[in-house]
This record gives C-alpha cells, sequence and structure tokens, in this order.
C-alpha cells in the first residue's frame, strides 16, 4: 500500500508544515474534513478559512515535507503504535476540550472507559523524600479509588506516580514529551 493512500500519512504531512501549528491544524482539518483534503486544496480555498492567513496557506503549498511524513508513518508501524486523530472516536473528550488540542496523539496500548477519571501527578526531577511519600500515598490512594494515574515518565514525582499506580494494580498513562523511539530519562526504558 502506498503511504500516500494511508490517512495517517497525511496527519504527518500536515504536522511537518510551518506556520501550522495546533489550532491552525484543527480548523483547516474541520474546515475541509481530513488533513488530505488540507494539502490538496488550492490557495483560493484555503483563504476561505478565517484567520488562515497568507503565509500559511504559502507554507500549506510549498514546505510540505512528504519525505519526513513517510518516515514517521514507518516509525510508527516499527513500534507498533497508532495514530488517533481529533476526529476519531476514540480521541479523549476532555483533551478535545482545551484550547489548543494535539491533532492527532500517538499511542501504544488502549484508552479504557475507566481511564475517563484520571489524575494528572506532575513534580520536581529531584525529588525530597517528603514528595515520595506523598506522591506514593497519593497514587495509592487514587489507584485504589479506580482513578487512572497520568503523568509524563519523567524522572522523580512522574516516575514515583507511575511506579505505585502499577504496584497497586492501577492504570497509569505516560504521556512522553518526544517520540517513541526516544527513550529519557534511560532509566526508565522498562517503566
Amino acid at each position: 500500500m502506498s503511504h500516500r493512500s494511508d490517512e495517517r500519512f497525511w496527519w504527518f504531512a500536515l504536522n511537518t508544515v510551518p506556520q501550522i501549528g495546533a489550532v491552525r491544524a484543527v480548523a483547516l482539518v474541520k474546515h475541509f474534513g481530513s488533513p488530505q483534503a488540507v494539502l490538496e486544496a488550492s490557495p483560493a480555498q484555503l483563504n476561505s478559512v478565517p484567520e488562515i492567513g497568507e503565509k500559511a496557506v504559502r507554507a500549506l503549498k510549498d514546505q510540505v515535507d512528504e519525505e519526513h511524513a513517510a518516515l514517521q508513518l514507518a516509525k510508527l508501524e516499527q513500534h507498533n503504535a497508532r495514530l488517533v486523530s481529533i476526529l476519531d472516536s476514540d480521541y479523549p473528550d476532555q483533551l478535545k476540550r482545551i484550547y489548543d488540542p494535539p491533532p492527532f496523539l500517538i499511542i501504544k496500548g488502549d484508552f479504557q472507559p475507566q481511564d475517563r477519571l484520571a489524575v494528572a501527578i506532575v513534580g520536581s526531577r529531584i525529588s525530597t523524600e517528603y514528595g515520595r511519600q506523598v506522591t506514593e500515598m497519593l497514587c495509592h490512594e487514587l489507584s485504589k479509588s479506580g482513578l487512572t494515574i497520568v503523568s509524563g515518565l519523567a524522572r522523580g514525582i512522574d516516575s514515583i506516580a507511575h511506579q505505585t499506580a502499577i504496584a497497586h494494580r492501577g492504570r497509569t498513562i505516560g504521556v512522553l514529551g518526544c517520540g517513541l523511539d526516544v527513550t529519557y530519562p534511560p532509566e526508565n526504558k522498562k517503566l
């Protein structure tokens, strides 16, 4: 199958365009119906979308990096991950409600119905003993109550939150600030 016939390719391609951040990308996709339709739209059609601007229209016509998009699609498949777009039914409802939701998420694993009740735990990368104790106590109680613990898989408090949820057989979701092919911090590879 050609990567150009894969909708995920078009999400990655749209994401390569300078001048098109999350807000513009979502507005354009909602207006045109798909990222492919956005990238295939004429300049006149693109200019009909409020607040897009001439610089963004030029970038959409001249600065799409299809090679990079194809590489990202290959990495997605290599890591057995999936792309969930803002148009998909399993994109988190609460995330859709923020001002600038990401146009898509890269996911390993699955969202579960109980993930609708989640608590984000974030904190210092260099935690104190008190910070560790409080995080463990909170995450133990929250996990026991059926809430999903969400954090960034960073050193310190984030790691403690995930480890505590796992130790108490709770659900946890790690939101990575890097790609799936980057293990950072390296000591969290197993986590």
